[in-house]
């Protein structure tokens, strides 16, 4: 009887944790926009937009006004970035302020932007590289664990992945070294711990050779890369970003493929050497180019979002939250969300059954259909005293 009241609650929540998006235009102008990220540029609270749009060679920024329902006031910080393909945000020059770091493919350009410090921030513009060929994808973090920002870069064309240091000074510099010159198209750069060690290593996402890759950082003042495969079958690779996804302490993997329109995940073992254990989430997202990690619902833990070109959809993957068991579907796999909708409706049904006609009631339908043959898991159990009882099904099936 005790849990006539819970499962109606925990049903109900469930319906309720699924957020819901009310879609609103800051920009129609942003010819071909390629990429877009958010930071408070400004230091005022919240959180304003930088985007950069290829056709158009534009890198601008969109200021949030703080408003409830806020709107947004949009600025050219460069128009000039030749092919724009993506931005970083982060404070380059320890100044206490967000500069913008930009990649652009058509005049190989990996380009900072410094901003002023002003309550209405100015930029200036300043390249650090035209040397890489078809710059794709860019990120900033501190490699070498000396308290400035370094930046990595994914050039397309030379299938380079490359790190350049920060020299910290006010005005900074950068020194450039190769990490990967055989990665074949890479589309995509992360920078994450992904072995637990303190260090920041790399991942890469190549669209040539269908591989998801990392390169593990030995913690030098001066890192060298050690470079290993996640996987060589992601056909298309085109996205990839660092998140755990299971709540176990370690970094997972996250990726989509364009060409088998697929998003997936790759989960670490944790081991001081790791290896990753990949399962497919979506193999329908038509063209998927482009995957992030948020918690998207409160719950605790990580969502997944991604961008697929081919039938021009945003989709979220919600995360149950639970880390499946050995041998069986992962969590977050269409068969363990498709087994918890049928569990919800079955359990929903004898709880109500319960509720209203008493136990026995249900201890004889599950008869009933375990001996016709369907079960489903459900087993009526008698215990010393001579009581039966119900026996529930786990809340994922057995993989196979």
């Amino acid at each position: 009887m005790r849990n006539s009241i819970l499962f109606p609650l925990l049903f109900f929540s469930v319906l309720i944790a699924q957020p819901s998006f009310t879609a609103a235009d800051i920009a129609t102008s942003a010819d071909e926009a390629f990429h877009a990220v958010v930071a408070d540029l400004d230091g005022d609270g919240d959180m304003d937009i930088v985007s950069a749009s290829q056709a158009d060679d534009a890198i601008a920024w969109y200021e949030n006004d703080g408003a409830a329902n806020p709107s947004f006031t949009a600025a050219d910080i460069a128009t000039s970035a030749d092919g724009a393909q993506q931005v970083f945000v982060a404070d380059m020059d320890n100044d206490g302020d967000m500069d913008i770091v930009s990649v652009s493919y058509t005049d190989n350009a990996l380009a900072w932007y410094e901003n002023d410090g002003a309550a209405n921030p100015s930029f200036t513009a300043a390249d650090i590289s035209t040397s890489e060929n078809g710059p794709a994808s860019v990120f900033v973090a501190d490699l070498d664990n000396d308290g400035d920002m370094d930046i990595v870069i994914g050039a397309y064309d030379d299938h380079t992945i490359a790190w350049y240091e920060n020299d910290g000074a006010a005005d900074p510099s950068w020194s450039a070294s190769d990490v990967d010159a055989s990665a074949q198209e890479v589309e995509c750069v992360f920078v994450a711990d992904m072995d637990n060690d303190g260090d920041m290593d790399i991942l890469s996402a190549s669209r040539n050779d269908d591989a998801i890759a990392w390169y593990e950082n030995d913690g030098a003042a001066d890192p060298s890369w050690t470079a290993a495969d996640i996987a060589t079958s992601a056909d298309g690779a085109s996205g990839v970003y660092a998140a755990d996804m299971d709540n176990d302490g370690d970094m997972d993997i996250v990726s989509a493929s364009r060409h088998d329109d697929t998003i997936a995940w790759y989960e670490s073992d944790g081991a001081a050497d790791p290896s990753w254990t990949a399962a497919d989430i979506a193999t329908s997202a038509d063209g998927a180019y482009y995957v992030t990690v948020s918690d998207l619902d409160r719950d605790g833990d990580m969502d997944i979002i991604s961008a697929s070109v081919e039938d021009d959809a945003i989709a979220i993957y919600i995360n149950n939250g639970a880390a499946a068991p050995d041998g069986r579907f992962p969590a977050d796999s269409f068969f363990a969300r498709l087994w918890m909708k049928i569990k919800i409706a079955i359990d929903s049904f004898l709880f109500y059954i319960e509720f209203m006609y008493g136990a026995a009631y249900v201890i004889a339908i599950l008869l009933l259909l375990s001996g016709l043959g369907l079960g489903v898991g459900y087993k009526v159990v008698t215990g010393g005293d001579g009581g039966s009882g119900i026996e529930f099904p786990p809340d994922y099936p057995e993989g196979k």
